[in-house]
C-alpha cells in the first residue's frame, strides 16, 4: 500500500478524536466520550480495510479492539449513570409527597379533616384502576368471541340452567396467536 495524504489525514483525525475522547472521559461526560470512540472505530475500520502489510494491520486491529472495548465500557457507564440519576429522582419524589394543605374551619375535628384530605389525595394520585374493557373493543373475531363468551359468561351467569342440559363446562380456555390479535383484550374481558 502506498501511503497517501488521505491516510495521513485519517491517522491525524484518529489521534485528535482519541485525545478528545480521553478529555471527555476525564470530565465524566461518558455519553459524548463513547460517541467519539465510536467515531474512532469507524475511522480505524476504514484504515484497516486499506492496509495490506500484516504487521501494520495487526497494530491497527489491536487499536480497534481497544477502542471497541472503551466504547462498550463507556456506553455501559453512561447508561448506569442515567439509571442512577433516575432512581435518585424517583426516591426524592417518593420521600417528599405533595400532600395538599388543608384549610381549617376552626372545629375540633382538624385531624379528621387532614385524614380525609389525605385519603382523597391517595385516591386521586396513587390508586390506579384499570380501564373497563368491553367486547365491542375487539373488532372481528366473531366466532372466537362467541366461544369465549359461551365458555365463561353463560356458564357463570346461568349455571342453574345448564345443570339439566348435555352441555358440560370447559375446564379452561387456551388463547393463542401472534401478538396484536386480541388475546389479552379477550382475557381481560372474560376475567
Amino acid at each position: 500500500m502506498s501511503v497517501t495524504i488521505e491516510d495521513h489525514v485519517r491517522v491525524a483525525k484518529l489521534k485528535e478524536y482519541a485525545q478528545r475522547a480521553n478529555e471527555l472521559e476525564q470530565k465524566d461526560n461518558y455519553t459524548d466520550a463513547s460517541n467519539v470512540y465510536r467515531d474512532c472505530i469507524l475511522i480505524l475500520r476504514s484504515i484497516v480495510s486499506r492496509v495490506k502489510k500484516a504487521d501494520v494491520k495487526l497494530t491497527f486491529l489491536d487499536k480497534l479492539q481497544q477502542y471497541q472495548y472503551k466504547y462498550t465500557e463507556l456506553r455501559q457507564i453512561a447508561q448506569d449513570k442515567h439509571l442512577h440519576e433516575q432512581t435518585l429522582k424517583l426516591a426524592e419524589l417518593k420521600t417528599k409527597p405533595q400532600v395538599p394543605k388543608t384549610i381549617s374551619n376552626g372545629s375540633d375535628s382538624k385531624g379528621d379533616d387532614d385524614i380525609n384530605v389525605f385519603k382523597q389525595f391517595l385516591k386521586r394520585e396513587c390508586i390506579t384502576t384499570p380501564e373497563p374493557v368491553a367486547w365491542r373493543q375487539i373488532i372481528g373475531l366473531k366466532e372466537q368471541k362467541r366461544e369465549l363468551s359461551k365458555a365463561t359468561d353463560l356458564i357463570l351467569t346461568f349455571s342453574s340452567l345448564m345443570d339439566g342440559t348435555h352441555y358440560t363446562a370447559p375446564k379452561g380456555v387456551l388463547l393463542y396467536g401472534p401478538p396484536g390479535t386480541g388475546n389479552n383484550k379477550e382475557k381481560q374481558i372474560s376475567a
